[in-house]
């Protein structure tokens, strides 16, 4: 019996060392986004097996042995507290399972993590195992930093060569891997303050901070050079808190790292040494903070439990302030993730939640700076200056001030960026190895709970129903996560496949193996519209099996909404589905106005529904409901030029073209870019043709010509203006620059026709 758990007890281990060799490097590539569903799925998958062995220690061995650490209650109630959001989440099965587009946190998860946790302090438990497992990380971590090198340096890239487009296995964010290099690069440098005999393994570490250090300085990112900056400041003031029991002459290795450091932050990496990094999109600190501030103290339960696990981007449509509209570049998007890591903990786990946070974050700082108080008396103590400087309890308690500084400085940085899937499992694994580090100084920190099962009938019965649920329990989860993982398999072949036939099939197989996942839905409903329109664009198309497919589409536009009723987002695809649907059914646009109605329910600051209602009124000749939401739609943006055209367009067509130019005057001083706006304006100063009408549109629309040479539009309009002056060159001219974007279009074929056979024709 002995020998069958000292196996499961090899075996757990190995399993948790295995997560920090598999987490970081593997990837799927048979995902559509290998970065969230390989990681977190594998993750939690290695998660479960290792409970597993240890339910099935305990069965074997009839006694439940446990190391009790100081941070596990916090952990139990922040636990509880994921658990509630999510009860009372505005999204329960996203925040139940996550998203795969981008990281966002879910309950799965973050069990995952909180149990991960408590493995490492109940299966590490001793020295040489926690040297392993941080090992581990920087031998990881340093072949990855290895791998980058090559492909931003030398421009060999093995992972394309694997069929992977990408050139980290970290994280999609540039960001992300610019922190994991960072990481690692610390965590290399700060062994070299220990007195490290081993030549090979002192190179290695050297060769690791140089790789990690080549691939932060080409990725080149400002935030990263002041994250640096504090990680090696940390790490110079701890080894000049010991200097007796490390090796001083390491220390110039440190101030040479950060002399570069301090120059690249002050003067730019060199431009011949950065790589070409795709640009990032993320929300300001501004609007992510407005809407965590505007969602906390909009209920109670927001304030205390937050809007639940990964809702972010309801929570961005709900708060969005109307200041949001005038940002050029972003005013028109959704964000599901704010601005750093901490505000989205605040915004969707609550204020009680980020208290227990940061009083975790604070009681182990406490410890750590305890522990070294005492580490620094004793290597200070003229006895052990005598004996030995350089103490193998020192030395230890030296690699536990390295992994100390690193999760400190990773704490900081969520408080500046958002962290993903790998940084967040980083973050866990360093916490539990500090537990379990000052567990070795201090035995308070971790205390060994041992019960035996008492053999009887009655106890002997009801452990083995315990263990057997809790058994079935991790099967059932194996077996669900299989099944998602295979949905996401399907769903990726789907996306990339070109037939309808194909699509239509792989997609019916995610939605059998994940019925609850929307975007499966939206996906479908695009494929049946995208072929929709493909036979409507045959010559024998077949009006009735179009009807069917639009039918379809809309069903499963639907059907998203049905299952995220509080998604924006979905909503706006179903509107746009019934707008595709109006071709063939007529009460298709009431239901597309509908649709817009809902949608400004749950983002009331966009412009752009009010401005489709408009529209939607504006075809049903209702003036007066036109011009409302079109005020409206320029009440919420005052530069939506779209909007200003058509509330003119309503005062057009009831003939007033003063009022419908006073429209746009309204906001032409600050519209000489927009060429859309600009062309309109014009055209209704040629209808109304009063004075000099006609000699500025024709200014104007030579104007639009410059600011974009393709607009069709405006060498139409000068080619009838030219016709109404008999100016056939230059109507001839326009028309035929006009035929080289549209070398098909008939009507300019028959204009110019026209002219060149000597009829001038001028309408409008």
């Amino acid at each position: 019996m002995s020998k069958i758990v000292k196996i499961i007890d090899i075996l757990s281990f190995a399993l948790l060392a295995a997560t920090i060799v598999l987490v970081p490097f593997f990837l799927d590539k048979n995902l559509s986004n290998y970065y969230i569903i390989s990681k977190q799925y594998l993750f939690t998958g290695l998660v479960l097996a290792s409970l597993l062995l240890y339910i099935l220690k305990i069965v074997f061995t009839k006694k439940i042995t446990y190391n009790y650490s100081i941070l596990d209650i916090p952990l139990a109630i922040a636990s509880v507290l994921v658990l509630f959001s999510t009860v009372f989440s505005a999204n329960r099965y996203i925040s139940f399972l996550g998203k795969t587009e981008y990281f966002i946190f879910s309950l799965v998860f973050f069990l995952s993590l909180v149990i991960f946790y408590l493995l490492i302090t109940n299966v590490a438990e001793n020295k040489k195992r926690w040297s392993i497992l941080l090992n581990g990380i920087i031998y990881v971590g340093g072949v990855i930093s290895f791998v980058s090198v090559l492909s931003l340096i030398f421009k060999i890239n093995i992972l394309s060569y694997l069929g992977f487009d990408t050139i980290n296995m970290i994280d999609p964010k540039v960001s992300g891997f610019a922190i994991w290099n960072l990481m690692i690069f610390l965590l290399s440098l700060g062994k070299l303050l220990k007195k490290e005999e081993n030549i090979f393994k002192k190179t290695i570490f050297i060769l690791f901070a140089i790789f990690s250090f080549i691939v932060i300085m080409v990725l080149n990112l400002k935030m990263i050079w002041w994250f640096m900056f504090l990680g090696l400041t940390l790490l110079i003031v701890s080894g000049v808190l010991f200097t007796k029991n490390i090796k001083v002459g390491n220390m110039t290795v440190l101030f040479l790292f950060l002399v570069f450091n301090v120059v690249f932050l002050v003067f730019g990496t060199p431009s011949f040494l950065q790589a070409g990094t795709p640009m990032e999109m993320s929300l300001n600190y501004k609007p992510s903070f407005d809407i965590t501030f505007s969602s906390c103290f909009s209920s109670i339960k927001n304030f205390a439990l937050g809007g639940g696990p990964g809702t972010f981007d309801i929570l961005f449509s709900k708060f969005r302030s109307i200041d949001f509209n005038y940002d050029s570049t972003a005013w028109y998007l959704r964000f599901g993730q704010p601005n750093n890591s901490v505000l989205g903990l605040v915004s969707e786990f609550g204020i009680l939640f980020f208290v227990v946070f940061l009083y975790v974050i604070v009681y182990v700082f406490g410890f750590i700076l305890n522990v070294s108080y005492s580490n620094i008396k004793e290597s200070k103590s003229t006895i052990k200056e005598l004996l030995d400087n350089f103490t193998n309890e020192i030395q230890d308690f030296i690699d536990l001030l390295i992994v100390s500084v690193v999760w400190f400085t990773l704490t900081v940085i969520m408080f500046f960026t958002f962290l993903d899937t790998v940084l967040w499992w980083l973050w866990f694994l360093l916490l539990g190895l500090i537990i379990v580090g000052l567990s070795f100084s201090n035995s308070k920190i971790i205390s060994k709970k041992v019960l035996t099962i008492e053999n009887t009938p009655e106890k002997s019965l009801a452990f083995s129903f315990i263990s057997i649920v809790i058994l079935v329990f991790v099967v059932l989860a194996s077996v669900l996560g299989i099944k998602l993982y295979r949905a996401e398999f399907f769903y990726a072949k789907a996306i990339s496949a070109q037939d309808f036939e194909t699509v239509a099939n792989n997609l019916s197989k995610a939605v059998n193996y994940r019925k609850t996942e929307n975007k499966y839905y939206v996906a479908a409903a695009k494929a049946y519209l995208n072929r929709a329109v493909e036979l409507s664009q045959k010559t024998e198309s077949n009006a009735q099996e179009i009807s069917v497919l639009v039918a379809q589409a809309v069903n499963y536009a639907k059907l998203a909404t049905d299952l995220a009723p509080n998604s924006v987002g979905l909503w706006e695809n179903l509107a746009s589905m019934y707008g595709n649907a109006s071709l063939f059914l007529n009460e298709a646009k009431d239901w597309e106005k509908i649709s817009y109605e809902k949608c400004i329910e749950l983002e009331p600051t966009n412009p752009s529904f009010f401005y489709f209602i408009g529209n939607y009124y504006l075809n049903k000749e209702n003036n007066d409901e036109a011009i409302k939401n079109y005020e409206k739609a320029i009440e919420l943006k005052n530069d939506y030029y779209t909007a200003y055209i058509g509330l003119a367009s309503v005062y057009e067509k009831q003939g007033d073209y003063d009022k419908s130019l006073a429209t746009y005057e309204r906001i032409i001083s600050n519209a000489n870019q927009e060429y859309e706006f600009l062309y309109n304006y014009a055209r209704v100063l040629y209808n109304r043709n009063k004075g000099d009408d006609r000699d500025y549109a024709e200014k104007i629309w030579q104007y639009v010509i410059q600011l974009n040479s393709k607009y069709s539009n405006a060498y139409y309009s000068l080619g009838l203006l030219y016709e109404g002056k008999n100016d056939k060159n230059s109507a001839l001219e326009n028309y035929y620059k006009l035929k080289e974007l549209l070398p098909d279009n008939q009507i300019v074929i028959d204009k110019i026709k026209s002219l060149t056979a000597g009829n001038s024709e001028n309408t409008k």
